[in-house]
C-alpha cells in the first residue's frame, strides 16, 4: 500500500517538502499508517501489544499535546516520530516516546519538524529513554537542530 496522495508526491519547484507530514486522523486511520506504527512500536521493544499503544497514539491523534509525524519516501512510510509535550510539571520537558527511521535523511528532516513543533509549542528541549537500544538514531535525529547529549540515568525497581 501507498501513502494517500497528499505525502511522498514527487517535488516540484517551489513546492513545499512533504516527505515529512505531521499525522492528522485522516492519515492515522489508513491501515497502512496502522501497520507501519504497530512494526515501529515493536522493534522499539515497548513493553505490552504493539496494537495496544498504537490504538492509543491513534485515539489521541488530535490530542493538542501530541505530535505524531510520518517519514515517507517513494509514497511509503519509513520513518516515525511520536512526542508529547508535558501534561504536568513533574514531566520534565517534552518527550520523545518513539523515533524510529532507516533513512537518515528523513531523520533529519523529523528533527526539523520537530524543533519547529517545540519552538510553536514554547520549549527548547525534548528528552527520550532509550531502553533498548543504541543512542546513535536518536543523536543522529536530532543532532543538526540542536545540541543532543547522553545525560542521567535510569532507575527500575522491580516489584
Amino acid at each position: 500500500g501507498e501513502v494517500p496522495d497528499f505525502a511522498g508526491r514527487d517535488i516540484r519547484e517551489g513546492e513545499p517538502d512533504r516527505r515529512v507530514i505531521r499525522v492528522g486522523r485522516k492519515l492515522a486511520d489508513q491501515p497502512l499508517f496502522r501497520t507501519f506504527a504497530e512494526r515501529a512500536i515493536a522493534l522499539a521493544r515497548y513493553p505490552g501489544k504493539p496494537s495496544e499503544l498504537c490504538t492509543e497514539i491513534i485515539d489521541n491523534i488530535a490530542a493538542p499535546n501530541l505530535a505524531v509525524f510520518l517519514g515517507v519516501e517513494d509514497k511509503r512510510p519509513r520513518a516515525l516520530f511520536v512526542g508529547m509535550l508535558p501534561a504536568s510539571r513533574a514531566m520534565m520537558a517534552p518527550q520523545a516516546l518513539l523515533v524510529y527511521s532507516r533513512k537518515p535523511e528523513l531523520s533529519r528532516m523529523i528533527g526539523e519538524a520537530v524543533k519547529v513543533w517545540l519552538e510553536q509549542a514554547g520549549y527548547d528541549r525534548i528528552i527520550g529513554m532509550n531502553l533498548n537500544h543504541k543512542d546513535e538514531p536518536f543523536l543522529r535525529t536530532f543532532r543538526h537542530v540542536g545540541k543532543p547529549r547522553v545525560l542521567g540515568s535510569l532507575v527500575e525497581v522491580r516489584i
